[in-house]
């Protein structure tokens, strides 16, 4: 195959982190297996390297080329999701989540919102809730709006829990690359 000067540069960076983006059909699993055989034949060793995918299948097309064309260690192949979920599991208590965290889907994610909004006498408009919850576990100054105080409970609960929606192992995995690079 014939790459591209861009295709070519991308194998050759130097940078630790980098992001590959292009449209369908653009060699991007082409390109990205060539940067990993380079980086593991400049002795980096597989298991230091990670390589993430936006989706579940090309995650697994990553891994299942890879392992068609080395043999030995291989690079981490992941959606961004699961490698933050990963970190969280192992390190999450430097950010303060406990030893024992469970992921719930959209549906249970809403029952606790249901919950916490009884729990709470929120009778306003749901919509409101939900975009005060999107902005994660941040700290809100006092005095809050009512839909504030519910989604504070619902993130309170959530650490009590241990439990993980699919937004906050986002908004957690941030924080937990935050504090790790600051610890060095």
């Amino acid at each position: 195959m014939n790459l591209t000067p861009a295709q070519t540069a991308v194998i050759a960076a130097t940078e630790p982190y980098l992001l590959v983006s292009a449209g369908p059909g653009a060699a991007k699993t082409t390109v990205l297996l060539a940067r990993v055989a380079r980086l593991i034949a400049d002795g980096v060793p597989a298991e230091r390297i990670v390589a993430i995918s936006f989706t579940i299948s090309a995650a697994h097309e990553l891994a299942e080329r890879f392992s068609q064309s080395n043999k030995g260690a291989a690079p981490l192949f992941s959606t961004l999701h699961s490698f933050l979920l990963r970190l969280l599991t192992r390190y999450g208590q430097v950010i303060g989540l406990g030893q024992s965290l469970s992921v719930v889907d959209q549906e249970e994610q809403e029952a606790l919102l249901d919950d916490v909004m009884t729990e709470t006498a929120y009778r306003g408009n749901m919509k409101a809730v939900k975009f005060e919850v999107a902005k994660g576990p941040i700290v809100r100054l006092n005095p809050m709006t009512t839909a504030e105080i519910a989604a504070e409970a619902f993130w309170q609960r959530l650490k009590a829990d241990g439990i993980l929606t699919y937004d906050s192992i986002l908004h957690h995995g941030e924080r937990l690359l935050k504090a790790m690079s600051a610890k060095g």
